[in-house]
């Protein structure tokens, strides 16, 4: 009998010396269709700390992300000015838009939170409530997402170009809806009512004088906080293993919508152009996962 050839020869778990997906499947439950084998093949070995250049690759990952966002943040805040008169005109069409359909209740949100609460036998003062929510909106939307990138690429690697892309293509979409809808933030906006009254958010982050940092005040719609939160907690959802994380995970949009609310940042409205814009940006990510080109899926 003769020896087979180098040609004929495949490697267990392989057909016809490709990988054999349902294999990878049974070792990573999370692999989504579209993915590389590749990459689906890494998963197995995601418990390996990630080497030093995988991680430099990470980081630049991650750059071009929040690039596309601060570019045009230092563009509107130092070189090109937005003037406030149409995002203040907008931010009154948003108004009669929720008006309209029943659900402009920012103001009623903020004014319930003025007033010192009860919650399980504890004492919350509007003090409290304004040190959680400016340390929700203000640090948790850089160090939670973060967090989660970084164990992501770790521990599910597979998973990690498809989330990148969903970051990218919302935050490119937010970006352009940015210059098509300028639209100021309750905490800036004038000409607001409320019961047949003015009504004047109270600013809660700049309270006092804040520094000004040149970002683009002006870039309300949609919420990127609570975008880039229900991508973050959509995939811990999905992806982690302990129920209590995955929980977690699913609360911690909703807790960052109620923060950009309390502190009069975003409207309503903004929270859920958020929610579509990561809907589209999931549905375009998984297309393109599906071409199979390499510098979308991540393969090698």
């Amino acid at each position: 009998m003769s020896r087979p050839t180098e040609r004929g020869r495949q490697r267990p778990g392989t057909r016809n010396g490709t990988l054999d997906m349902c294999q990878i499947m049974e070792a990573d439950n999370l692999h989504l269709a579209g993915t590389s084998p590749l990459a689906a093949r890494h998963a197995q070995t995601r418990q390996a700390f990630p080497t030093w250049p995988e991680w430099r690759s990470c980081i630049l990952q991650a750059c071009l992300v929040v690039g596309v966002e601060l570019t045009d943040d230092i563009y509107h805040g130092f070189i090109s000015p937005r003037s406030p008169s149409l995002p203040l005109a907008n931010a009154v069409r948003v108004m009669h838009f929720e008006q309209a359909y029943g659900f402009w209740v920012e103001p009623g949100i903020q004014r319930h939170f003025e007033h010192t609460n009860h919650l399980l036998n504890v004492t919350i003062s509007w003090h409290d409530v304004i040190v959680l929510v400016n340390t929700m909106y203000g640090v948790a939307h850089g160090v939670v997402t973060l967090l989660v990138v970084a164990w992501l690429f770790w521990r599910r690697r597979a998973l990690f170009p498809f989330v990148r892309n969903v970051f990218l293509v919302t935050t490119a979409f937010s970006v352009a809806i940015y210059n098509i809808f300028p639209l100021a933030p309750p905490r800036l906006a004038t000409g607001l009512w409320y019961n047949g009254q003015p009504f004047h958010f109270i600013d809660t982050v700049f309270v006092g004088g804040g520094v000004n940092l040149g970002f683009d005040h002006y870039a309300a719609m949609p919420s990127l906080h609570v975008a880039w939160a229900l991508i973050a907690g959509a995939t811990v959802a999905l992806a982690a293993r302990p129920l209590v994380v995955r929980l977690l995970g699913l609360i911690y949009p909703v807790l960052m919508s109620l923060a950009v609310i309390i502190t009069a940042n975003h409207y309503i409205v903004d929270c859920l152009a958020a929610l579509v814009i990561v809907m589209i940006a999931f549905i375009v990510a998984w297309l393109g996962a599906r071409t199979g080109l390499p510098w979308i899926t991540g393969a090698g």
